[in-house]
């Protein structure tokens, strides 16, 4: 039986700031953005985003029978409020501070990821997991990184971009 390709939304609810890293000129850290056709977007690092991913896949024990080479992560979402947020950085010396743009807690956020059916053919050596990942294994991910990674440039080590999955808006 062939795996289906599949389109999951995802809807977080941040529990921490998730700040911004990208140097400005002003000095505030701005989140990645870019605007399209009066839309603004954040622009999610991928890298980062598959590193979590990874991570929460090994985990969660999946590791050895799927990959993340099956998910498709946003390469845009659309941008929640802006604001901004004072980090201190050494507690000794409070002027030691840095400004970024945020996304602050308590937003709630929604983003597509699609779980391919299968990988493309390639000719290189790579080793190809046998199947895709679940939906439900995909939200399991999800809810670990949030609640133990975070997404935010800073979460991984200082606990910013930590978030709970919500279940899924009904068609009702």
């Amino acid at each position: 039986m062939e795996s289906q390709t599949k389109r999951v939304i995802l809807r977080c609810k941040l529990l921490s700031p998730f700040l911004g890293d990208q140097r400005s000129s002003s000095g505030v850290k701005r989140l990645n953005s870019v605007t399209q056709n009066n839309v603004d977007y954040f622009l999610p690092s991928n890298a980062q985003w598959r590193w979590a991913l990874k991570e929460a896949m090994d985990a969660t024990g999946i590791l050895n029978d799927t990959g993340v080479d099956y998910v498709r992560l946003p390469s845009r979402i659309v941008m929640p409020k802006v604001h901004l947020y004072t980090r201190v950085f050494d507690r000794q010396n409070p002027d030691k501070r840095d400004t970024h743009e945020c996304f602050q807690a308590g937003t709630v956020f929604s983003f597509p990821v699609l779980i391919l059916g299968s990988l493309e053919q390639s000719s290189s050596l790579e080793v190809f997991k046998d199947r895709p990942p679940t939906e439900e294994e995909i939200r399991n991910c999800f809810s670990l990184i949030g609640e133990d990674i975070g997404l935010s440039p800073w979460g991984s080590k200082f606990g910013y971009g930590r978030f709970v999955l919500l279940e899924p808006k009904s068609n009702t």
